[in-house]
């Protein structure tokens, strides 16, 4: 027995000449209906009764269509592809600060709710921190495009007592980057470099943990770049992972530019770590589009190499 979209298939339009004439056979079906209720017979003449037979069925495919029934073509699909097109538009535009790509498998389930989890203390300060996150979600529901945000709903948890700030240490291991490097957590020991310039690192809470794909890619890079005296600029500097590697492959000196203050103090930390010193290694704390004297001061200088392993938004702001 054939399918029901194997049978009406043959008799799809494409969907723009199927629109025009769904409207044209609307438009005749209705001045029929209206003749006939004037008890006129001048359309008859013109037009059989069959015409009713032909105009229910393609109305009947159209419908069909609009009921969106595997295989068949939908004639108000592109109008409502377009509408779900203008509100992904809309919500990147109001958050094109904060994000820098989408995968595009991401935007296509808008069906799946986004989970944040967080975690606070369970004294009076957590207790404040979790009344103004009410008060915020209440704030947001007002927004009129809330329904783009889901649900924006809540709920408590009480979870043992744990050390959040070492626990994910266990998981950070010596691994080799590269030809030529080997990144080493300052609190484990290198049982075999294998001739590798030993990198040691403890991000702390800053960025920079030579995990992340972008930052290995860069690391890469920098090892077939640096051809030794070099001068490096290290924008978005995090843990100082990169510009401190760049000395260590054999740059003169490296100048590093964070948004975050506690960036300078890991930096300098996982600098001296390694034996780089001031003199070859500064580092500056500020907003490289905002600050207009860290910007000057930052064109006076002169670079072989800039390294910018930070959000799309910022590098193409910074743009000539």
């Amino acid at each position: 027995m054939k399918d029901i979209k194997d049978v009406l298939k043959p008799y799809m339009l494409r969907p723009t000449l199927q629109k025009v004439i769904v409207r044209l056979l609307i438009g005749l079906i209705a001045a029929l209906l209206w003749d006939r209720t004037v008890n006129s017979s001048h359309y008859y003449a013109i037009v059989p009764d069959a015409f009713f037979v032909v105009g229910a069925f393609w109305l009947t495919l159209a419908w069909i269509n609009y009921l969106r029934l595997d295989g068949l073509r939908n004639p108000f699909a592109n109008s409502l592809m377009r509408k779900e097109e203008k509100k992904k538009k809309r919500l990147l535009k109001r958050k094109r600060e904060m994000i820098d790509y989408v995968d595009e498998e991401l935007l296509a389930d808008r069906g799946t709710e986004a989970n944040l989890r967080i975690f606070v203390s369970g004294d009076d300060q957590g207790r404040r921190q979790l009344a103004e996150l009410e008060s915020a979600l209440a704030e947001l529901k007002k927004d009129p495009a809330a329904a783009d945000y889901g649900r924006l709903t809540w709920e408590l948890t009480k979870v043992k007592e744990e050390d959040w700030a070492n626990n994910w240490k266990v998981y950070y291991k010596p691994f080799p980057i590269g030809e030529r490097l080997l990144v080493r957590p300052s609190w484990e020991a290198v049982v075999n470099a294998e001739d590798r310039v030993v990198l040691s690192l403890d991000p702390g809470m800053a960025f920079g943990t030579g995990s992340h794909h972008t930052t290995r890619m860069c690391l890469e890079y920098l090892e077939k770049t640096v051809q030794g005296g070099d001068r490096i600029l290290d924008l978005g500097c995090g843990s100082g992972i990169l510009s401190i590697a760049g000395v260590l492959l054999g740059a003169q000196s490296a100048l590093a530019v964070d948004i975050d203050p506690i960036a300078e103090k890991i930096a300098y930390e996982n600098a001296q770590l390694n034996g780089v010193q001031r003199d070859r290694y500064t580092v500056h704390i500020g907003d490289v589009l905002t600050d207009h004297a860290l910007r000057r001061f930052l064109g006076t200088q002169q670079y072989d190499i800039v390294m910018a392993n930070i959000v799309a938004s910022v590098i193409l702001a910074l743009l000539p």
